[in-house]
């Protein structure tokens, strides 16, 4: 495929430790890419994306598409509209209930994979003896081939609060800790976390993980949460609707997605913003 040169641009949706050099390899064969979040899986190999992409003057677009919703984009808008006054502060909540994926051993790998699409699925990771009961998905929450949900569903969100604060480069300071907790099984990734970033320009993104059992805040499970000096604007779970609140905690609407109305939810507080 990387030697057609008919085939202009490759979309790539592996599992994460094959993001990059895949990317690598179509922007070297002279393809532009669009690679699914997270562009890599460490540090390092993201470096090499960018540095082979202006090497081979090639376009390697991240496919954070959470932030291109109506919602999203009017509630950005908003934002920077100053309705909101100063906004110092995002957080990006990834409330996400995920079950243990069972015990640690050593498992078959899937007939309909084989050894030879073992070593290809593998690929740039070590070839290691499958340790989780289910082979596909779960490769989330090892090390090797994922990320946990701070490189999953938590880029969306960070991506969307960075986006809200005018945060365009990296964060000059980062607080992470958490764990795995509720229960033993073969996954070693977090499934509780908090990681709060402090941005050159003042503003602070402070993300969290909830695997476990536990409700939403402020109307919101998967999503964001702006706070100004004139009140905070809330992102709910789907992307489609956006409510906003003055201190008073009075709700306005801001934002139509299709027949999603953008308040869906009815918040009961005080003039103060909840701490927690």
């Amino acid at each position: 495929m990387l030697d057609d040169k008919k085939i202009d641009f490759v979309s790539i949706a592996t599992p994460n430790h094959w993001h990059s050099l895949a990317a690598i390899w179509a922007m070297q064969a002279g393809k532009d890419v669009y690679v699914e979040k997270p562009v890599s899986h460490n540090v390092s190999e993201g470096r090499r994306d960018v540095q082979v992409a202006e090497k081979h003057n090639r376009i390697c677009q991240a496919g954070t598409q959470s932030r291109s919703t109506t919602a999203m984009r009017e509630a950005m808008e908003y934002i920077r509209s100053g309705k909101l006054g100063e906004v110092k502060l995002a957080r990006a909540l990834c409330y996400k209930r995920r079950e243990s994926i069972g015990p640690k051993g050593v498992y078959q790998i899937p007939k309909e994979v084989g050894d030879a699409g073992y070593n290809l699925w593998s690929g740039p990771a070590p070839i290691k003896p499958l340790t989780r009961p289910k082979f596909h998905y779960d490769w989330h929450w090892q090390w090797d081939y994922g990320n946990g949900d701070i490189g999953n569903q938590g880029i969306h969100q960070m991506d969307i609060a960075r986006r809200g604060l005018g945060a365009d480069s990296l964060a000059a300071s980062v607080l992470s800790y958490g764990g795995r907790f509720g229960y033993e099984d073969a996954g070693e990734t977090a499934n509780t976390q908090i990681a709060i970033m402090e941005f050159p320009n003042g503003k602070t993104l402070v993300f969290e993980v909830r695997g476990l059992e536990t409700s939403p805040f402020m109307g919101a499970m998967t999503g964001n949460i702006f706070y100004g000096t004139e009140g905070y604007l809330v992102c709910s779970s789907n992307y489609g609707s956006v409510s906003v609140f003055d201190p008073r905690a009075s709700p306005s609407r801001v934002s139509r997605e299709a027949a999603t109305i953008s308040v869906t939810f009815s918040l009961p507080c005080g003039a103060a913003i909840p701490a927690n």
